[in-house]
This record gives structure tokens, sequence and C-alpha cells, in this order.
């Protein structure tokens, strides 16, 4: 598996990636604006995605805001095909953002705070019924 950063040659399959794999009905959906595919080729095009490639295909994609306050990032979404889950691939994909540690904010109610305690990410804060959850580098 082949990971890097996605630039604006990339922007189109990541938008078509993140639409097929993320759902807007999830609980895990803070903001719709995060379903936005502008905002996922914007990201391409400012180097703030990771795309995991298999076989020259793309299993996984990951976008993230780097801060300019601190060596952190925000994450902002994340996908991987079914068949590609449970192997650290996203981790993988975190530790190529070459920063300190990442963020990312999930509501209280959702699901998906499973996945961030089973894969190592620390809750840092409960605000405004937010979890604010960080994973160290």
């Amino acid at each position: 598996m082949k990971l890097h950063t996605a630039d604006y040659r990339c922007a189109e399959v990541v938008a078509r990636f993140f639409a097929k794999h993320i759902q807007a009905s999830h609980d895990g959906i803070s903001n719709l604006e995060f379903l936005c595919p502008d905002g996922a080729k914007a990201a391409c095009r400012r180097q703030q995605v990771i795309i995991a490639a298999e076989e020259s295909k793309l299993v996984g994609a990951l976008r993230f805001y780097r801060r300019k306050t601190s060596n952190s990032a925000s994450l902002y979404q994340f996908a991987l095909n079914e068949r590609f889950r449970g192997n650290g691939v996203i981790a993988k994909m975190l530790r190529k953002i070459d920063v300190e540690y990442i963020e990312a904010s999930c509501s209280t109610m959702s699901t998906f705070n499973v996945y961030y305690e089973k894969t190592g990410w620390q809750c840092v804060q409960e605000s405004r019924g937010m979890y604010i959850w960080k994973y160290q580098l």
C-alpha cells in the first residue's frame, strides 16, 4: 500500500471517494460542510489530504488542517474502504502528516467515539455536546 499527500490532480477522485464512503446520515458527521465536494477538492489543492492506494486504486483518504499556532493538526474527515479497515491504515496515514499531535471533535452521542477509544485517541475535553479527541504521534 502506498501513502502520499494528494494534490490538485487527485481532487476529483478524492471528492468522489468521500462521497461514496461517507454517509450524511452517520451520527459521526457533526457538520454537513464536511460532505461538500468543493471542500475536499480545495484541501487536495492545499495538500491537506493523505491518500492510501493499493494497486493504483484509492482505498483511503484523510483530510486535515495544519494549525498555525502549534505543531498540530485538526482531522476533518476520513474514509477507508471496508476491506482495509482494522489494519492500522488510518494511524499510518495520520503519521504522514508529520505533526506532534492531531485533534478531532465528535458529538458525545456518536457511536464513532468507540472508534476513537479503540484506536488510541484520548478524550481531552467535553464542550457543548462534543468530545475533543487527541492522537499523540
